[in-house]
């Protein structure tokens, strides 16, 4: 399970601190398939950090009980100076697994073990979202954190993409953040909107584009009184 207490997550801004949460109390209980909807610019990819361990809050606490995966494809996971290989043993010491079992998963994933050989500043931008979504997925966990992507784009791969996420999940949790409603539904059974700061408990992802859709018209009408 992953807890958050009395948790508040601030970004900088230009003329004050922006707020994400704000006093949220939330359980994610263990193997729950959980979406979290958040539009562009609501700090999704810090909330994902913080839901993950790697960041900490501004107040509260996180509790995690077991492990929590990488952010599924999160780029900024490799060194672009070393190797796919030398990347791979960095991630491997960190997880407290052998660099081989990484290492597989990669090649296989990717179709090719020369590429582990390369460095990352070299592989194109279709092979690098290859290679970090491998690695993001090539090791069990309990909890998978998804950050507005859970698959690769790559329909040549798409289907080795979702076998392997699946493969994953049999047995993990998954909190999914996401803008794409359709996405989130389609993975997750339990759903939440980030709205003003909470994390809000919806029936599925269409009532909470509806609160969101709500929520923007009334701050236009707010701004047009002004």
């Amino acid at each position: 399970m992953i807890l958050l207490d009395n948790v508040t997550v601030q970004v900088p801004g230009w003329r004050a601190p922006i707020t994400i949460l704000h006093n949220q109390t939330v359980l994610f209980r263990k193997r729950a398939r959980v979406s979290i909807l958040a539009p562009a610019g609501s700090g999704r990819t810090t909330l994902a950090r913080v839901l993950g361990g790697v960041k900490r809050p501004m107040r509260g606490r996180v509790f995690i009980e077991g492990s929590v995966g990488w952010p599924i494809g999160f780029s900024g996971l490799l060194n672009p100076m070393l190797t796919l290989a030398e990347n791979i043993a960095h991630v491997a010491g960190l997880l407290h697994v052998t660099s081989g079992e990484i290492g597989a998963v990669v090649a296989w994933f990717c179709d090719s073990d020369k590429i582990l050989e390369r460095r990352v500043m070299t592989l194109a931008p279709s092979e690098r979202a290859l290679a970090v979504f491998a690695i993001s997925l090539a090791v069990p966990v309990d909890h998978l954190i998804a950050d507005d992507k859970i698959m690769v784009s790559d329909t040549r791969i798409a289907a080795r993409s979702e076998q392997l996420l699946r493969r994953r999940l049999d047995g993990a949790g998954l909190i999914f953040l996401s803008r794409n409603a359709k996405l989130l539904e389609r993975w997750c059974d339990e759903h939440y909107v980030l709205l003003n700061g909470s994390l809000r408990a919806v029936a599925d992802p269409t009532e909470g584009q509806c609160l969101l859709d709500a929520q923007a018209k009334t701050e236009i009408a707010e701004f047009n009184d002004v």
